[in-house]
């Protein structure tokens, strides 16, 4: 009877421990399914800011007036051993904005250099509806957060699936080239011009190369580009209208706002 007995309370104890671990494991899949979903929800916000180019070919809204569009996009400019230099066109034929909701043709606008990459700014006719996200952008040297971005549309469903799994940055840009690198799933289907999104609430970067078959690739600093634009633009943000994570509104606006005389208190 003891044995019966030792035999049964062993059986009882070993079922608890699975109950436990099931939970334990549950619990962990509901959490950070939750975390992903957040995630993947806020990656979604910046969606209207992608612009299509074409195939594997995204760029990035960064501005908008009464009359134009003003966006990014990145060509390789050196010789890498594994790839040539992009040829830089003066026009595009079309691209598509809001998910192809409407297309035009693009001009070029100015360039900036990065590295071995040129940031090319492009303008289009203003689209009929104004849909894209100025809130927020920072830097891939915040180092809290997590990031997330946009798969390649051939790689995605038409909702244009996100990005979650792990990427860290193991190279933090140099002064003045604000170029990083950044280890990426060799999975991971992520093509150039697309936004490197921090969880803690703000576009970090720019993808400067496809991630086909790579585990690093090279990301361009959005505070960076936001700074290059500022001075294309001739010290004004006519090129760059999106706001800096924790701040109030765009930077000029900000700067003219410093520069007005506080009033006089009224006793």
């Amino acid at each position: 009877m003891k044995m019966q007995h030792f035999y049964l309370s062993a059986r009882l104890l070993a079922f608890k421990s699975s109950i436990f671990r099931i939970i334990v494991v549950a619990s962990f899949l509901f959490f950070s399914s939750g975390s992903f979903a957040q995630m993947s929800s806020y990656t979604r916000s910046y969606l209207d800011n992608v612009v299509e180019i074409g195939l594997s070919d995204f760029g990035l809204v960064t501005a908008q007036d009464s009359a134009n569009i003003y966006f990014i996009v990145v060509r390789r400019s050196q010789f890498d051993k594994n790839s040539m230099p992009e040829k830089i066109t003066n026009t595009i034929k079309s691209v598509k904005f809001y998910g192809g909701s409407f297309q035009a043709k693009a001009t070029k606008v100015t360039t900036t250099q990065f590295g071995g990459f040129t940031v090319v700014l492009y303008k289009s006719p203003i689209p009929p509806e104004d849909k894209w996200a100025r809130n927020y952008y920072f830097s891939i040297t915040h180092k809290k957060g997590n990031y997330s971005t946009f798969r390649d549309k051939w790689l995605s469903d038409k909702i244009w699936a996100t990005m979650d799994a792990k990427m860290k940055m193991i190279k933090q840009p140099k002064a003045g080239v604000g170029l990083g690198t950044l280890e990426v799933p060799v999975e991971a289907g992520i093509a150039k011009g697309m936004p490197l999104v921090n969880s803690d609430g703000f576009i970090a970067g720019v993808f400067a190369e496809a991630t086909l078959g790579k585990r690093t690739v090279k990301i361009i600093d959005m505070k960076a580009i936001a700074d290059a634009l500022y001075i294309a633009a001739g010290n004004n943000c006519s090129y760059f209208h999106m706001i800096e994570w924790n701040q109030t509104d765009i930077r000029c606006v900000l700067e003219q706002q410093a520069k007005m005389p506080r009033r006089k208190r009224q006793y």
